[in-house]
């Protein structure tokens, strides 16, 4: 497409794509005239060529017409569930997860703490109790030798 400055007469070939459906404003580099520029006009197809794509939109409209949907093009079906409130005392999940949390974190404290007198009541799960307390035991030191370390050195940071 060739653009041509409507003041200084200055001659510039650009590719018609360069210029959309609705126009463009261009401005002449010689002289800085601008003006808006409308879309080249649409080319003609030939007449054999818009048959052969009209027989082909067809052909597919019959094909697709007569093949049943495959279940990867059929969207799911739409599933709405009845909005359920809360009932009242019902907990949050939140809330459940942390005292779930806090009960198993005081069962081992306790069993920790316990675990003479359960030893002396339950003899045959003192290798168990042995062994747990052995573990809880290393883990204590584990981490106070840690939080010494953080305190002296002024916080960790």
């Amino acid at each position: 497409m060739e653009l041509t400055c409507e003041k200084c007469g200055a001659r510039y070939q650009i590719e018609d794509r360069a210029i959309p459906v609705g126009g463009r404003k261009v401005k002449c580099s010689a002289c800085a005239h601008a003006w808006h520029q409308p879309a080249p006009a649409a080319r003609k197809i030939d007449e054999s060529v818009l048959n052969i794509l009209r027989e082909e939109v067809a052909y597919e409209q019959r094909a697709r017409a007569q093949t049943p949907p495959r279940p990867e093009d059929t969207p799911p079906p739409k599933v709405q569930l009845p909005a359920k409130p809360p009932a009242p005392g019902d907990p949050p999940g939140f809330a459940i997860g942390f005292w779930g949390t806090l009960a198993v974190a005081a069962l081992a404290l306790g069993v920790y703490i316990l675990a003479p007198q359960i030893r002396a009541a339950r003899p045959e799960a003192a290798q168990t109790l042995d062994s747990y307390t052995t573990i809880v035991g290393q883990t204590r030191q584990a981490l106070h030798r840690a939080l010494e370390n953080v305190v002296k050195r002024g916080g960790g940071g």
